[in-house]
């Protein structure tokens, strides 16, 4: 959970960052802007879905459903599986 909030907080932070390269490189500074941007969507959003996931990965089991982090560990499995299956497929 410390994790997300650390992430959040980096997130907001790259919103304060300002990138001045001078009069002659004002493109080159337009395009290091919409990468921080990028950036800070990008880390706000993990930082979001980290929050999330804690908030519910340690609930108590009080239903026969499966826990959230557990359902994300087994799919990234089933998915990684998937890919190196169909990775060694095509060298044949």
């Amino acid at each position: 959970m410390a994790l997300g909030v650390v992430l959040l907080a980096a997130g907001m932070g790259l919103g304060f960052v300002a990138v001045d390269l001078g009069a002659e490189r004002e493109r080159l500074t337009e395009i290091v802007m919409v990468l921080f941007g990028v950036a800070q969507t990008g880390v706000l959003g993990v930082g979001f879905l980290v929050l999330c996931v804690a908030a519910v990965a340690h609930r108590p089991a009080r239903d026969s459903r499966q826990e959230p982090a557990d359902a994300a560990r087994y799919a990234a499995i089933r998915l990684c599986q998937a890919y190196v299956r169909h990775r060694g497929a095509g060298r044949r």
